[in-house]
């Protein structure tokens, strides 16, 4: 890719990175009148899950969580 275009993909991948996070306040709102808000958030931590899958192949990441990485998620689940 030339350098001079980077910026410019940069840009239109932070706006549609900004419209979708938009979007998903609507979508929230609107799906919280279909069903319990453990459900929709259940449904919504499945489906990023699912959609984090193609970005860990990509970038040659796996699903293991180290014992680092366990000192900070305790304390995040609890609070």
């Amino acid at each position: 890719m030339n350098k001079s275009h980077f910026p410019i993909l940069l840009y239109i991948l932070m706006i549609l990175a900004m419209a979708t996070w938009g979007l998903s306040w609507t979508n929230a709102k609107v799906l919280s009148d279909y069903g319990p808000s453990s459900v929709v958030a259940f449904w919504r931590f499945f489906f990023s899950s699912i959609a984090m899958i193609p970005v860990l192949w990509l970038t040659g990441n796996d699903f293991r969580v180290t014992r680092q990485g366990m000192k900070y998620i305790f304390p995040g689940a609890v609070f």
